[in-house]
């Protein structure tokens, strides 16, 4: 007759019979659901405290964003809490982790000139309560907030702070969704050609 019992206790017989192959202690013991839960929250509470006194880059990143969007009710530590319990649902994958090179700086830096660059059409509107150009006008203040920020900071930029404040402009979603009314945005902007004052951020 073929024993009956949960995958916990199947599994857990397999590794008693054989712990050195599978590299476990051979006294281990299993715990429930619910205490698993709470020494997982325990971990977690002790690295978060450790991080705090010398955040590694993810950390900090996270440090400096406010929540928003389907994160407007989570905190840093609630995000990392959740990211941490969805790493242990898959901590059997079998493939290695991988993070794509990305030179952050560079890339928030050309960025910030594109959005400078477009924010620059907003003083060329015809229409200036046209909603495209409204929605340039918020754009032309984030870079003029961004420009003074780094005059105060002696020119240096602060790329952690950069990324928090382009990732909430990414969630206003409304900036990008308004279109310009009539068949022209400006004198020099008809068609597919469009050619903004030029203007540099920093």
């Amino acid at each position: 007759m073929a024993p009956l019992g949960t995958i916990h206790s199947f599994c857990a017989e397999l590794l008693r019979e054989r712990p050195v192959q599978a590299g476990v202690d051979p006294l281990f013991e299993t715990v429930a659901e619910e205490a698993a839960g709470r020494l997982l929250d325990e971990a977690f509470q002790n690295w978060f405290e450790h991080a705090l006194a010398d955040p590694p880059e993810g950390v900090r990143r996270l440090l400096r964003r406010r929540p928003a969007g389907r994160e407007a009710n989570r905190g840093p530590r609630a995000q990392l809490a959740h990211a941490l319990r969805s790493l242990a649902q898959h901590r059997d994958f079998p493939a290695a982790w991988r993070r794509p090179p990305l030179q952050r700086a560079a890339a928030l830096d050309r960025l910030l000139e594109r959005l400078a660059a477009l924010a620059a059409h907003a003083a060329s509107a015809e229409r200036p309560q046209d909603e495209l150009a409204r929605a340039l006008r918020e754009l032309d203040r984030v870079v003029e907030e961004q420009r003074l920020l780094e005059r105060a900071a002696g020119g240096a930029r602060d790329h952690d702070a950069l990324e928090a404040r382009l990732r909430e402009l990414v969630l206003q979603r409304w900036v990008w969704e308004r279109k310009g009314r009539g068949r022209s945005f400006a004198p020099a902007c008809r068609g597919r050609s469009c050619s903004p004052p030029a203007r540099r951020c920093g």
